[in-house]
């Protein structure tokens, strides 16, 4: 997988969670922690649907744990967002491998 795609999905990833996440839980936001164990849904649907389920078009995978694979071993995954399970979305892939972007990414959330 390339570099440029992850975060390309990342940052569609995170323009749908500016959309879709609760305010108040978008100002609380830590970027060295998932945002799937952060933010809440806005809930504007008689179904509220999972942040991770509607946000997150790209997930990652690899035969190893993914704190520890390159980027170049990481695969799309069709399953939902799992970490017991080694899945990863794009934006916490991001999170992840490039903590320089940690403040870009919290600074966009607002």
């Amino acid at each position: 997988m390339e570099i440029s795609e992850i975060i390309s999905a990342a940052n569609q990833e995170l323009q749908w969670l500016k959309y879709y996440a609760n305010a108040e839980t978008k100002q609380k936001f830590d970027p060295a922690k998932s945002p799937y164990e952060q933010l809440r849904s806005i809930g504007y649907t008689k179904r509220v649907i999972p942040l991770d389920h509607r946000c997150s078009f790209l997930r990652l995978t690899s035969g190893k744990p993914l704190k520890e694979s390159a980027i170049d071993d990481m695969v799309p995954c069709d399953d939902y967002r799992n970490p017991a399970a080694n899945i990863l979305t794009a934006l916490e892939i991001v999170l992840l491998k490039f903590p320089e972007e940690h403040d870009r990414i919290a600074k966009e959330l607002q």
